[in-house]
């Protein structure tokens, strides 16, 4: 059984930096926070950085424009999905901007963040806790 560790996920929250939270945010597809970020956690809007932004990536959108805001906010990770692919991309926080994390040798990555590997596969996403083989989960199944 997967075990959780603290870690929560939501989805329609707006991150913004305190002094302008009203006209300045972005609303991630997904975030996921650890404990020590649900401090920010607002309602709808979160005041400072969560733990993972993750951005669902379509045609033409405005995924990559987002990273240096997130940087600001000093969001640890970023996972963009292509929306049609699964191909999936994980940004880490590294001195003030990103840097595109590289998979093993075995295509998977690895989140620092929340001690999550994940491998892109045939138009799916395979995820699984580090360490913990009976967490494996694919999507879509």
């Amino acid at each position: 059984m997967p075990t959780n560790h603290g870690n929560k996920v939501y989805h329609q929250v707006a991150l913004s930096p305190d002094e302008d939270w009203v006209h300045n945010y972005r609303v991630p597809d997904v975030v996921l926070f650890r404990r020590a970020h649900r401090k920010y956690l607002q309602s709808a809007f979160c005041h400072g950085p969560c733990t993972v932004a993750v951005e669902i990536r379509s045609p033409n959108d405005e995924t990559y424009e987002k990273l240096g805001f997130y940087a600001e906010l000093e969001v640890p990770e970023v996972w963009v999905i292509d929306r049609d692919s699964k191909q999936l991309e994980i940004h880490v926080l590294d001195d003030g901007s990103y840097r595109e994390q590289s998979s093993d040798r075995y295509g998977w990555l690895r989140s620092e963040a929340v001690n999550v590997m994940m491998k892109h596969t045939k138009k799916s996403l395979t995820f699984q806790i580090v360490g913990d083989k009976a967490s494996r989960r694919t999507l879509p199944e």
